[in-house]
């Protein structure tokens, strides 16, 4: 695969052998097999961002910390899950899934404790 400064603008599979610097790790998530890079952009204008993660402009990256699978069209998603994760003030670790928009306006409707953490504001009834 080509070197990530030649790549083309657009969606990446890609997989992470070592964390790089620019992410951090976090236990508590589902750790996934693969992450996304987006690339937008040209020369001087031209930023990478892995995930949900912040852009950043240079590629600095070593060879072995990331592998560059392929170029991804749109993506087939077949499983979508949201998690919300938190920890309570012992230290015990709690977890709620959504698969749907709709799932996740519940969870925040049904648990008041979650709205305000997340800043949701329940829509006024009619």
């Amino acid at each position: 695969m080509k070197q990530l400064q030649e790549l083309e603008p657009g969606l990446y599979k890609i997989k992470i052998h070592r964390l790089p610097g620019i992410i951090k790790a976090n236990k508590i998530i589902p750790q996934p097999s693969a992450h996304l890079l987006l690339i937008k952009g040209k020369g001087e204008k031209r930023t990478y961002q892995i995930d949900n993660e912040l852009s950043f402009s240079n590629t600095n990256f070593e060879e072995d910390e990331i592998q560059i699978v392929k170029r991804l069209g749109q993506p087939l998603i077949d499983l979508p899950a949201i998690y919300i994760t938190w920890r309570d003030e012992e230290g015990d670790t709690y977890s709620m899934q959504a698969h749907d928009a709709w799932e996740l306006r519940n969870l925040f409707e049904k648990h008041e404790f979650l709205r305000q953490p997340f800043n949701y504001k329940p829509k006024a009834r009619r």
